[in-house]
């Protein structure tokens, strides 16, 4: 039986060295529809785990020389065909071990790749079993040299043209994304951050928020880590997918995360003045009015608990904090200066202006004769209702 493998293991090097550089739809036909027997049973053995461990690497190189080979080109035709899909099974499940070898065809590999994810089916896989982050892992990525052709290849494989529709497995992407947020908790890692928002980005667009489980007390590190690091560039960073991604965990039935300590409360009220501020800011741009609903009103409630607080934070470790708080302020400001507060219910208008008003307080922002003229009108017309008024 040895003999023989080593024979079928000729063959397919023989094979691939001399197709290697030719577009041979026929010759391709031929390689996967008679793909040794021997062989292919040794790969599903490694991939169960029951090969000895001493022939295990060679024999996972040589299957990333297949891979290669058999994506080489665009056959979009072959990529149907259940030995296609039995070799990518097959690489996604070796690259798990994070063995972390290197070999010299990497790039070209990263190029097989993109042709295989260019067929769907093949692209949810590589996303439901993690492949990005595994593959970095495995190949233990020198990204001085790699950076830009693996980040290619991650844009291409969480990609935008992914339809709605698409089915997913649930619980392989919980996983995946538990295994990324797991590894940076631990190592710090900031690519974990790179494949985080990555994976984040096409969960959010696929609408599976709501399907995927998340730690929340491991996405909280990652949120505090990537504003402690970064806040100067906090339009770049802080996505609105990671504030949606907040508001749709802090309102889960069954969350346990608390925002119970001041830490807690800065970083949440920098996560979402940032939100609030871009919204605002893309509603005036397009002259849009502002549809203040529950979760706009729950942000709101971060920032004001965030104002009532003020007095007893650590301002100079913090010299970020009240520009972020000013930045929103005047934002809602100008957004007044455009749009007729008078449209907006009075129950939401009296949470805005409430938020408001404490802003102006606390912040030590001098009121212009547009705030007056904006707290007048609502004290005016509360008096209007009988269950506001002093007098019945």
């Amino acid at each position: 039986m040895s003999d023989n493998l080593t024979t079928q293991t000729i063959g397919v090097k023989y094979m691939m060295f001399e197709f290697w550089h030719q577009r041979n739809l026929k010759a391709d036909l031929v390689f996967i529809q008679h793909f040794p027997k021997l062989l292919y049973e040794e790969f599903n053995r490694i991939s169960k785990g029951q090969a000895d461990v001493e022939n295990c690497q060679s024999k996972k190189h040589l299957l990333f020389e297949i891979f290669t080979f058999v994506f080489r080109n665009k056959h979009m035709e072959l990529f149907k065909n259940p030995k296609f899909k039995s070799l990518v099974v097959f690489f996604l499940i070796f690259i798990k071990t994070h063995d972390r070898v290197s070999i010299i065809f990497l790039e070209t590999l990263i190029d097989s790749i993109n042709r295989c994810v260019s067929y769907e089916p093949y692209n949810v896989m590589f996303i439901e079993e993690n492949a990005m982050f595994n593959f970095y892992y495995y190949f233990s990525l020198d990204l001085r040299k790699t950076y830009d052709p693996f980040l290619d290849m991650c844009r291409k494989v969480y990609n935008d043209d992914l339809r709605e529709i698409t089915k997913f497995n649930d619980v392989k992407l919980t996983t995946s994304m538990k295994i990324i947020m797991s590894k940076f908790v631990e190592t710090r890692d900031t690519e974990c951050i790179t494949l985080f928002f990555m994976f984040l980005k096409i969960i959010n667009r696929l609408k599976l928020l709501c399907k995927v489980e998340f730690n929340a007390c491991h996405l909280f590190e990652i949120t505090k880590f990537i504003f402690l690091r970064d806040y100067h560039q906090m339009n770049y960073m802080f996505r609105p997918n990671l504030s949606i991604l907040w508001i749709h965990i802090l309102n889960e039935p069954e969350n346990t995360f608390r925002i119970d300590a001041i830490e807690n409360l800065i970083i949440f009220t920098a996560l979402f003045s940032i939100h609030l501020h871009d919204n605002l800011k893309y509603l005036i741009t397009n002259r849009i009015n502002i549809i203040f609903n529950k979760n706009k009103k729950q942000i709101l409630y971060v920032v004001y608990f965030t104002l009532v607080a003020f007095p007893i934070i650590d301002h100079p470790a913090k010299p970020w904090l009240r520009k972020m708080l000013k930045r929103l302020h005047f934002k809602f400001g100008e957004y007044f200066e455009k749009f007729s507060v008078k449209i907006i219910s009075m129950d939401n208008r009296f949470h805005i202006l409430q938020y408001y008003f404490k802003s102006l307080a606390t912040l030590n922002i001098d009121i212009s004769c547009l705030d007056e003229k904006v707290f007048e009108d609502f004290l005016n017309e509360l008096a209007d209702i009988p269950s506001f008024s002093t007098f019945n």
